[in-house]
């Protein structure tokens, strides 16, 4: 079964690559947490943008599932459920750009 994922640009150079799209193929229906947690598809997908934190909206068709936050500047990624954790079947995942944070090094 296949998980499309498409995410809105983070910058101009990235408008490029616009839908930002890549097909993810899983032998089971995989859970949402899977897909957008920790060591899921999601935290190697987003792009990183120097010196800030990108906090993304997460939604299956219509439905808003969760938040995620970037890591940067040693601030770790960051998963929230908006919903129970179930299967998600065959469909699109998209990120939708929801605020940029900067991130300043420590002194």
């Amino acid at each position: 079964m296949q998980i499309i994922f498409e995410r809105d640009s983070v910058c101009a150079g990235d408008d490029v690559m616009a839908p930002n799209r890549k097909v993810f193929t899983f032998e089971n229906v995989p859970m949402i947490y899977e897909l957008l947690g920790q060591d899921g598809p999601a935290r190697t997908y987003l792009p990183s943008v120097s010196r800030s934190r990108i906090i993304w909206s997460v939604y299956f068709g219509s439905e808003r599932v969760a938040e995620i936050k970037t890591s940067e500047g040693g601030i770790p990624f960051q998963f929230k459920a908006l919903v129970a954790d179930r299967l998600l079947p065959s469909g699109t995942i998209h990120f939708a750009l929801l605020r940029q944070e900067r991130v300043f090094p420590a002194k």
